[in-house]
């Protein structure tokens, strides 16, 4: 973190923190339930009388 980033008041502000955060977590719960989605798809597949 650089000198210039902290306001001269020495108050940090953490909205980048928290963006990074929202968006983190915006990201990785849809691409978890699409691998779940995926997984059983194939262990549909793999399964006696799968793969219709």
């Amino acid at each position: 973190m650089s000198r210039k980033s902290v306001p001269r008041n020495g108050q940090l502000t953490y909205t980048p923190y928290l963006a990074s955060a929202v968006l983190f977590v915006a990201l990785t719960v849809p691409m978890a339930r699409f691998t779940d989605h995926l997984a059983a798809r194939a262990e549909r597949r793999r399964a006696p009388g799968g793969g219709t």
